[in-house]
């Protein structure tokens, strides 16, 4: 696969900044997302249909910005990340890599372990073993 090429697809109706914004190769934009000035995209990400990525992100690549998730300014996004349906990020915070955030979950401090991130404020989430 050394010379493969990957499309990198951006629907016709998303709105991405010309200023100093970059899409990495094999990334999807979906219709009506929104890419703001200076953010960074990864390769192979995916950008869901009117996600918000807000100026400065940086989103690691392999990672999903799901349907409606919003990501304020400044905020780092690690590979292999997922952040679900309508979730929210704070401005300038970090998610680590291999992270879930679940859906309609507001991230409102740095997650700094890999896990699965739900509720608001955003939480690990605690599994508990049946008897």
């Amino acid at each position: 696969m050394r010379d493969a090429s990957w499309y990198t697809a951006i629907h016709p109706s998303a709105t991405i900044s010309p200023l100093g914004t970059s899409i990495g190769a094999g990334t999807v934009i979906a219709a009506q997302a929104v890419i703001n000035p200076f953010a960074q995209v990864g390769e192979h990400c995916i950008i869901n249909t009117h996600a918000v990525v807000e100026h400065d992100n940086k989103i690691g690549s392999y990672s999903h910005i799901s349907v409606g998730a919003q990501l304020a300014g400044a905020v780092i996004i690690g590979d292999k990340t997922w952040i679900g349906i309508g979730a929210t990020v704070k401005e300038g915070l970090s998610i680590c890599g291999d992270c879930m955030v679940g859906a309609g979950a507001t991230v409102v401090h740095h997650i700094t372990e890999p896990g699965t991130y739900v509720g608001c404020p955003a939480k690990p989430l605690q599994r508990h073993r049946g008897n």
